[in-house]
């Protein structure tokens, strides 16, 4: 476990899960902080072709955002729930959650940063 924060039902801690093939990204939910329980892993949301792992997870508007990477590259997961997560891989991914977050009238902030920008 990397990173727990308060939502879903009750804690959510985001970390990895080793197999001896690879890493998935896990989350991990807690009533009370004592006792943890694993979400169930789903290939499609946790899983991919490299190592995915999640870094970090705060809970921002009505649910949870977590960050780490996934095939190498840095990815994003949401959850309204902090129980089912959902990938956000492509920009078509991203449109879609944008164009959710509009309809529903929920304010949306996007951070980029890359080591290589000068500015």
């Amino acid at each position: 476990m990397h990173a727990v924060t308060a939502g879903g039902p009750g804690w959510v801690a985001v970390g990895y899960a080793a197999s001896e093939e690879d890493w998935a990204a896990a989350v991990w939910t807690s009533a009370d902080g004592s006792t943890w329980a694993r979400v169930p892993h789903d290939e499609a949301v946790f899983g991919g072709e490299n190592d995915q792992e999640m870094f970090g997870v705060i809970a921002a508007g009505p649910g949870l955002v977590a960050v780490g990477v996934a095939d190498d590259a840095p990815a994003v997961w949401l959850s309204a729930d902090g129980l089912a997560f959902t990938p956000i891989k492509t920009t078509t991914d991203l449109d879609r959650e944008l164009a959710q977050a509009r309809s529903a009238g929920r304010p949306v902030m996007l951070d980029f940063y890359a080591d290589w920008c000068a500015s």
